[in-house]
């Protein structure tokens, strides 16, 4: 994004709101150093799709959407403004559309060549540090949760997994001993 027209051109692919697509232009005309921050994960997502929806192959990797829609399943939304989820406390609403933690972490466990199927026992780690410590002004606050997600780091996911080796999924590999009974030497060698 390098000018006014490719921020509204961004805008209307993943359908800002009024208030976030004015901001938008001003922060790529005046603040381009701030655009990283700017979008969340999830809208950074929706660029990656080219106009496309989000199929339903995708839907894993979505968030929990019981509190909107009754369904205990999961739901990746098509593109559309983020406040729209807001105004609505104690209901979960604004939890039912906030992908962006999964999706930072299947970006993360990619980035460390660790198998998709850790997902969901890591986010159970990873959304406890997130209720823990991201830093939120209000029950409406995305943009503190969306703070917190961009934060995260390899070394934060490296935590995450060490937590399941303890009971969890990840056990060390087991080699068989010897027929003879000794232990192979650091170089391979009895």
């Amino acid at each position: 994004m390098r000018s006014r027209a490719d921020a509204v051109a961004i805008a209307d692919e993943i359908r800002l709101g009024p208030a976030r697509r004015t901001l938008l232009s001003w922060t790529a005309a005046r603040r381009p150093e701030w655009l990283r921050a700017f979008l969340a994960p999830v809208e950074v997502f929706w660029l990656g799709l080219e106009g496309a929806a989000p199929g339903t192959t995708l839907h894993a990797w979505g968030a929990p959407v019981a509190a909107r829609t009754g369904c205990a399943c999961l739901r990746l939304d098509a593109p559309r403004p983020l406040d729209a989820l807001a105004g609505r406390r104690y209901a979960a609403i604004l939890a039912s559309g906030f992908p962006d933690l999964n999706l930072r972490l299947a970006e993360l466990l990619s980035e460390l060549h660790m198998p998709a199927a850790l997902l969901a026992p890591v986010l159970a780690a990873a959304t406890l540090d997130l209720v823990t410590n991201a830093v939120v002004r209000d029950r409406d606050d995305r943009r503190g949760l969306e703070t917190f997600v961009w934060a995260l780091r390899r070394d934060a996911v490296e935590q995450y997994l060490a937590l399941l080796t303890t009971g969890g999924p990840l056990v060390p590999i087991e080699t068989p001993a010897p027929a003879d009974g000794l232990a192979p030497s650091p170089g391979g060698r009895r």
